[in-house]
């Protein structure tokens, strides 16, 4: 389990270690496979195969999703979604399946404090596989944030200490 939130924790990066991921498999060959000490989750080649972490989380927020992948080519789409919060996100091509990119998924709303989960789960499969992927984070939005849930935007800015003075 991952620890998410308080006041500390919001100060840093939350892994969801591959290790601790739980696999649905329709692919016989999709799994954490370890290549030159390196984890990775790879040969994900259908669009039934998935990957869950649960973590608990004792302070609901906006958290950046941040992912490290790869793919040869253009890559398809997939869908991380955090309790009933979802966002889609574009494969980046990253020059090869052996060449992996941090990015940036998006910001999503952790709405309870407590046990969550997030999935990864394809919508298009472009080329061999989805995505390699070697890791996955959530960060506490430090900056702006626009999230879009379904039809409503919602926004969520830093919160700051103001000043009012009366001339």
């Amino acid at each position: 389990k991952v620890l998410v939130g308080d006041a500390e924790a919001l100060a840093v990066t939350v892994p969801l270690l591959l290790k601790d991921a739980k696999l649905t498999k329709k692919t016989e060959q999709f799994a954490v496979q370890s290549a030159n000490g390196v984890d990775t989750i790879g040969f994900w080649q259908s669009p039934d195969d998935s990957v869950q972490w649960d973590f608990e989380a004792p302070v609901a927020g906006p958290y950046e999703i941040w992912m490290e992948m790869s793919h040869e080519g253009e890559g398809g789409r997939f869908q991380v979604q955090v309790g009933t919060k979802s966002v889609e996100a574009k494969v980046p091509n990253t020059g090869g399946f052996g060449t992996y990119r941090r990015v940036r998924v998006g910001t999503v709303l952790v709405e309870q404090t407590g046990k969550n989960s997030l999935a990864i789960k394809p919508l298009e499969i472009v080329g061999a596989a989805v995505m390699g992927l070697k890791d996955v984070s959530l960060r506490p939005a430090t900056v702006s944030s626009v999230i879009l849930d379904t039809a409503a935007w919602e926004f969520r800015f830093p919160k700051h200490d103001l000043r009012f003075v009366r001339f």
